[in-house]
């Protein structure tokens, strides 16, 4: 019996261990469990946290695109109405009622022009001797030319018109607009005067042109205003356009405005060798 006791207090003292054991082991379970708990709870405030903020950032994003939108359209708004307003006021101050003041403009900027740009030519002379006429005028014949009031020389014929050097300008003219001073031999080299402004260098080319490409319309209208008057005051009788091909919008929206235009004759589409499609031959009046 004692020796029974003795076993069974060994067995007890080893199940008291084992229990004590587990009761350890369960209590930092607990306590692990819990910190994974409050860790797992820090994680979801954290998570709704950052939900939250992602959610406000997202409306103040598209808050602040909306107004930098408006802004942008606003501001399209107004330069288009500011467009429209002057390619208005230009086209009221050149209608049919403002013909007189269009030519007394015409020929003051031509005179301006005379007076301010050519240099080391030959004194204004009256219009003298008899008119031009087709066949019997030829390169190297001095005339007068009155929309100029000034002499020049002749280069070429090309049908009605006449290429002339006046100092160093050199344009079209028409053949109407010119009376003989004289003729003279045919000279092998012309001698050009430098002549100084920029209007003077534009009159000098043979074709003066202008590119509009990568312009809207109404953009394209407006910088051609300027252009075409500063041809009329310079007395060129062509010009070229540049418009591109592209989708042909442009294109068409400018031959709406050639129409359109009181100081154009006619207008076609350039030679190949100028841009073909791509570019517009204008006649002006």
């Amino acid at each position: 019996v004692a020796r029974a006791e003795e076993y069974v207090s060994e067995d007890h003292a080893q199940f008291e261990t084992v229990v004590h054991d587990l009761e350890r082991a369960k209590t930092i379970y607990e306590e692990k469990n819990q910190l994974l708990y409050k860790k797992e709870t820090d994680v979801g405030r954290a998570e709704a946290r950052l939900r939250a903020e992602r959610a406000a950032f997202e409306q103040s994003k598209q808050e602040l695109l909306h107004k930098a939108r408006e802004e942008a359209n606003n501001i399209v708004r107004e330069a288009r109405r500011s467009a429209e307003e002057t390619i208005q006021s230009l086209k009221e101050q050149f209608d049919d009622h403002g013909i007189k003041e269009r030519q007394k403009a015409i020929q003051a900027a031509r005179t301006r022009l005379n007076e301010a740009y050519v240099h080391n030519i030959s004194p204004k002379i009256p219009a003298e001797g008899r008119p031009v006429r087709p066949g019997e005028v030829q390169s190297g014949d001095t005339v007068y030319i009155r929309t100029l009031a000034q002499e020049g020389t002749v280069l070429s014929v090309q049908g009605k018109e006449l290429s002339v050097q006046v100092g160093g300008l050199r344009t079209m003219v028409k053949m109407d607009a010119c009376t003989f001073v004289g003729h003279q031999k045919r000279k092998k080299k012309i001698n050009k005067i430098r002549v100084g402004g920029s209007l003077a260098q534009k009159s000098a080319e043979v074709r003066p042109q202008i590119d509009v490409r990568g312009m809207t319309v109404l953009e394209a209208e407006a910088v051609l205003e300027k252009f075409i008057d500063d041809a009329v005051f310079a007395g060129l009788s062509t010009v070229l356009v540049i418009h591109g091909k592209g989708t042909g919008a442009l294109r068409l929206g400018l031959r709406d405005y050639f129409k359109r235009n009181k100081s154009i004759r006619a207008f076609s589409f350039a030679d190949i060798s100028e841009g073909g499609t791509g570019a517009t031959v204008v006649t002006l009046k």
